[in-house]
């Protein structure tokens, strides 16, 4: 997919896999905002609508599984680790269009693609949208220009809320406090933008850093590599 592509709102009746061999592909929910560079893979239940939006070239994988080939999985969408093994077996699944396998080799590849199944417990590329209109409002505008440096005080007087009902209502309904939604917000621009080609230093700026060097330890202290290395670090 070149970059920029959309893909508009739709829904599947099986479950699927998702997952970028290259730059980054961004899913949005109801829930909330997924991406995908190439050490994860979203995992997207049934009839679960959804619209996307690639970040740079992307190579796009897409595994549909069978809900009931795929008990195991979660009913809500998931990020997925991807490793060695499980890069392999959705590039193998990948094939089978053109060169079907035997009956006998799909089921086991099959199973063992689910196996390999699990929600990681690391960090992850997933930012929660609140369904509170004034904190959607905030989060947009942040998503938009994530170098904004407001403080609750000040969002509250640009939503009408005070600043102790944003920190509650963001706390309940995203699980994050305001500072630390903020700062996964950045991490999930300076993703897609790197994804796309921008250099460190203008990522740095663009997402509220007053050096590289101070994005560049905060990346590395959030993902543990720099900036620099993160789309080499394939699986």
């Amino acid at each position: 997919m070149a970059h920029g592509a959309i893909t508009p709102g739709h829904h599947h009746d099986v479950g699927h896999l998702v997952y970028a061999g290259s730059g980054c592909y961004q899913i949005e929910t109801v829930d909330g905002l997924w991406l995908t560079p190439p050490q994860q893979a979203v995992w997207i239940p049934p009839a679960t609508p959804h619209h996307a939006r690639a970040s740079g070239r992307v190579d796009l994988y897409t595994v549909y599984i069978d809900i009931r080939a795929a008990r195991t999985l979660p009913t809500y969408c998931a990020v997925m680790p991807v490793g060695c093994l499980l890069r392999a077996l959705i590039e193998e699944t990948s094939r089978w269009t053109d060169r079907p396998p035997a009956p006998a080799r799909r089921r086991h590849v099959t199973a063992l693609l689910i196996d390999e199944l699990q929600p990681t417990s690391a960090h992850a590329f997933q930012l929660a949208m609140p369904p509170d209109p004034r904190l959607q409002r905030l989060c947009r505008s942040l998503l938009e220009q994530p170098a904004r440096g407001w403080s609750l005080v000040e969002w509250g007087q640009h939503t009408g809320a005070s600043a102790r009902t944003l920190a509650r209502c963001f706390k309940r309904e995203t699980g994050l406090t305001f500072a630390q939604w903020r700062r996964e917000a950045r991490l999930f621009k300076a993703l897609e933008w790197l994804a796309e080609g921008a250099s460190i230093a203008e990522v740095a700026y663009r997402v509220g850093y007053d050096s590289p060097s101070a994005f560049s330890h905060m990346f590395q202290r959030a993902l543990g590599c720099p900036p620099s290395q993160y789309f080499e670090a394939r699986p």
